[in-house]
C-alpha cells in the first residue's frame, strides 16, 4: 500500500505530544463517540484537532489509519474503503477483528496525537499534496450539444469537514464540537428567531426543537431540518429512542457527504455546506436511521439517490 503523505510524519513521537502531555491513554474496550472527544484535554487541543480535520478532509477511518500505521501496522486499501459501505460500528468491529493485536481505542488515541502534532509542525512540515486531494470526483454532463462546454467537475467532501461551515455560520465554535459537554447555543440563548442575512436562504436556521430541547451543537449542523428536529427529540426522551454515541459516530465515519463545484447548473444547491441539496447520505445511513428520515420519498433519500445517479450507482449501491 503506498504510502500518503500524511503517514511520512509518522516517525514523531506520539506518545508525548506537546500540545496534550496530559490527554489520558485510553483502556482497551470498544469504541464510542464520546471515548474520542475525551481524549482531547484542552480548548487549544480542540481547536488543533478540528483545524486539520478540516483542512485535510479526515474522518473517522482516518484517525484509525493514522493510528494503526503509527503502532506498527497498515491498514489494507480493502479495509479503508469498506469504512463508506457499512455503519461505524461494523466498520470498527471488522478493524478490532482483523487486526486483533491492536486496541481499537488505543488507535483512535495515538491517531489523535499524531494529528495534533502534524498541525503543531504544519509551518515546518511541506506536505507534497493534501491528504484527499484526489477524493471523490464525478462529472455532470448535459444534454446540450457542446458536451465540453456543459459538463461540470464535482467534487465531494466528508461530513467532519464540510460541516464546519456550517459551525462557522451559525456561530458554533470548533472547540465546542469537540468537547462532550457543550452545550448548543441556541438552547442557551433562547433567541427567536435566529437572524441570517436577508440574502442567505438556508436550511440551516435552526427549528424550535433546537431552541427549546437540550442537546449537542454537532446535531445544529446536520443539513436537514427534519432530521435535526427528530434526531433532537429521539435523545431527549426518557429512555432515549435513539443511542446518540451511535448517531455520532456514524456522522463520522463519513455517513454525509457534501457536493460542490465552481460551476452550478445542476439543480441540487450552489456547492454549499448549508444548503441541504448539496448533500448525499450513504444508503446504509438512511436505512439505519430511517425513523428519523421522512421516508422513501422525502427530501434526503430522494437527493442522495440523485447524486448516487449521477455517479452512475443504484440509490442502493
Amino acid at each position: 500500500m503506498q504510502a500518503s503523505p500524511l503517514d511520512s510524519s509518522l516517525g514523531v513521537n506520539t506518545t508525548t505530544p506537546s500540545a496534550s502531555a496530559s490527554s489520558p491513554v485510553p483502556n482497551p474496550t470498544s469504541l464510542k463517540a464520546s471515548h474520542i472527544l475525551s481524549y482531547l484535554c484542552q480548548d487549544l487541543e480542540r481547536r488543533l484537532v478540528v483545524k486539520m480535520i478540516g483542512s485535510e478532509e479526515l474522518n473517522l477511518r482516518d484517525i484509525v489509519k493514522l493510528g494503526l500505521a503509527s503502532l506498527g501496522t497498515t491498514m489494507e486499501v480493502t479495509q479503508y474503503e469498506s469504512a463508506n459501505d457499512k455503519p461505524a460500528n461494523l466498520w470498527i468491529r471488522d478493524i478490532m477483528s482483523t487486526y486483533a493485536s491492536c486496541d481499537i481505542q488505543l488507535a483512535v488515541w495515538t491517531g489523535m496525537r499524531v494529528i495534533l502534532q502534524m498541525e503543531a509542525q504544519a509551518g515546518r512540515l511541506e506536505l507534497a499534496t493534501p491528504f484527499n486531494q484526489q477524493g471523490p470526483q464525478v462529472n455532470l454532463k448535459h444534454d446540450n450539444t457542446n458536451i465540453y462546454a456543459n459538463t461540470i467537475t464535482l467534487k465531494s467532501s466528508p461530513w467532519m469537514s464540510a460541516s464546519l461551515a456550517n459551525a462557522e455560520f451559525l456561530g458554533i465554535t470548533h472547540e465546542s464540537l469537540m468537547l462532550g459537554s457543550s452545550e448548543s447555543p441556541f438552547t442557551q440563548q433562547h433567541i427567536l428567531p435566529f437572524k441570517v442575512d436577508k440574502d442567505i436562504i438556508t436550511d440551516m436556521t435552526p427549528t424550535m426543537v433546537q431552541y427549546t430541547k437540550s442537546h449537542h451543537p454537532y446535531l445544529d449542523l446536520i443539513p436537514w431540518p427534519s432530521f435535526r428536529s427528530k434526531a433532537i427529540i429521539a435523545i431527549s426522551v426518557t429512555p432515549p429512542l435513539i443511542d446518540e454515541e451511535d448517531l455520532c459516530l456514524d456522522l463520522m465515519n463519513n455517513a454525509l457527504r457534501c457536493w460542490g463545484s465552481m460551476r452550478s447548473q445542476h439543480g441540487r444547491g450552489e456547492g454549499t455546506p448549508w444548503d441541504m441539496r448539496s448533500w448525499e447520505a450513504a444508503p446504509w445511513f438512511i436505512a439505519k436511521w430511517a425513523m428519523l428520515m421522512d421516508g422513501d420519498g422525502g427530501e434526503i433519500a430522494r437527493n442522495s439517490a440523485w447524486w448516487r445517479n449521477q455517479k452512475g450507482m443504484s440509490s442502493l449501491d
